[in-house]
């Protein structure tokens, strides 16, 4: 029979046991705990697990194994800028790893995306077969999305996605409250306005 101080022993960390906290608004907490952890990591860890919350929620995500076991075989590594997490690349499943390019959202490097992402493979001399698995591979397989079987290859490249874009507007427009010209201080100003 379990006494109550052997239960709550079992419910505390143990030794040889790494944890990693991150604050940091508005950055992708869950990469920077895995980062954390991973830098923590020993052979005599038995599990590994990141709980990320936003306000609201807390998501917990754990398993049996080592850091770069839980994660590598569970979890997709999605990133726009990330010279680090290239670096890495081979500490983690690189069939697990995917470039994001999502415009129009404010940290897209759009419309230069394919630009800086060949610097960033280049810089970490990435081989052609790491390259094609971070920028389009790895997202087909496990989104199991072909377009080459509809479009064709040579219609998907950066070259000819760009002709067919040819005419339309593609600058960027900013949108919000810095679009109209009114700041934070101007906000400040009219609701100080609406209450004399």
């Amino acid at each position: 029979m379990v006494n109550d101080q052997e239960s709550r022993l079992d419910a505390e960390p143990r030794e040889e046991c790494g944890v990693f906290g991150v604050w940091a608004p508005g950055e992708d907490v869950a990469k920077l705990t895995f980062y954390g952890l991973y830098a923590l990591q020993h052979r005599g860890q038995e599990a590994a697990g990141i709980s990320v919350a936003n306000g609201k929620q807390i998501v917990v995500f754990k398993d049996l194994g080592l850091v770069s076991q839980v994660f590598d075989e569970q979890v997709i590594c999605c990133w726009i800028d990330d010279p680090i997490g290239i670096e890495m690349r081979h500490s983690m499943n690189i069939d697990k790893i995917c470039w994001e390019c999502d415009y129009p959202h404010s940290d897209s490097t759009w419309p230069q995306s394919p630009e800086q992402f060949m610097k960033q493979m280049q810089a970490s001399n990435c081989s052609d077969s790491d390259i094609d698995k971070i920028s389009h591979a790895n997202a087909m397989n496990l989104y199991s999305y072909d377009p080459f079987s509809t479009l064709g290859r040579e219609n998907c490249t950066v070259g000819a996605l760009r002709r067919q874009a040819e005419g339309w507007d593609t600058s960027i427009v900013a949108r919000g409250i810095k679009a109209t010209g009114v700041g934070a201080a101007d906000l400040a100003k009219f609701a100080k306005a609406d209450r004399d």
